[in-house]
């Protein structure tokens, strides 16, 4: 029970820490908006080394699965 209580903890933590994380705090602009002039950040220049890791994460959790039904 001890478990199953504490992985419930972490994973509403975790999720409900993503809201806080996302917060970006910005100036008044006058309308009520909170607008800024900074250029927005490019999400797609290390795409491929998140790409990569996850298919190193995928082959490796196969090979782990794959042993497991040989060995037993």
């Amino acid at each position: 029970m001890k478990n199953i209580l504490s992985k419930s903890y972490i994973t509403l933590f975790f999720l409900l820490v993503s809201f806080v994380t996302f917060a970006q705090p910005g100036t008044d602009d006058g309308t009520g908006t909170l607008e800024g002039t900074d250029a927005p950040a490019p999400i797609g220049d290390y795409l491929w080394v998140l790409a990569l890791a996850g298919l190193v994460l995928v082959f490796l959790t196969f090979r782990v699965i794959q042993n497991k039904k040989v060995n037993s």
